[in-house]
């Protein structure tokens, strides 16, 4: 594919994908791409309110079955110095070089790192060193 610089507005991507309809395309292609072991973040404001979290949740299971992923357990919570932080769910495929959690972050709107950057940082930290987003 054609790499170009990133931007906040990249035009490339503007023009390959539709903004908002439909971000699954995003996923198939990045999942075809991928060669080797994946682990991919789906993340996400509980009161978000231009997309709820039971949506990105239903489009995350779908990006799943259509790559063939397994849903790991029953969604989890994740906790930030002992209180609740929001719900974890997990897929990953067999044999497992792909990995992909959805999270939601409790308290958050649509830019969660803007919103609760601490736990933002605390979820991203976790998932880059595979802490599964546990406590701290």
């Amino acid at each position: 594919g054609d790499f170009t610089k990133w931007t906040e507005l990249n035009k490339f991507l503007l023009h390959k994908y539709a903004v908002c309809p439909d971000v699954l395309p995003v996923y198939k292609d990045i999942l075809e791409i991928a060669k080797g072991p994946i682990r991919m973040l789906i993340y996400h404001g509980d009161t978000d309110v231009l997309l709820s979290s039971m949506t990105t949740l239903y489009n995350t299971r779908k990006i799943a079955t259509q790559n063939n992923l397994t849903e790991l357990q029953e969604a989890t919570g994740w906790h930030f110095f002992g209180d609740f932080a929001g719900g974890r769910t997990s897929f990953t495929s067999d044999p497992s070089n792909v990995r992909l959690d959805m999270l939601t972050v409790r308290g958050a709107g649509h830019s969660v790192p803007t919103d609760l950057p601490a736990q933002a940082f605390q979820m991203i930290n976790n998932f880059l060193f595979a802490d599964d987003n546990k406590s701290i």
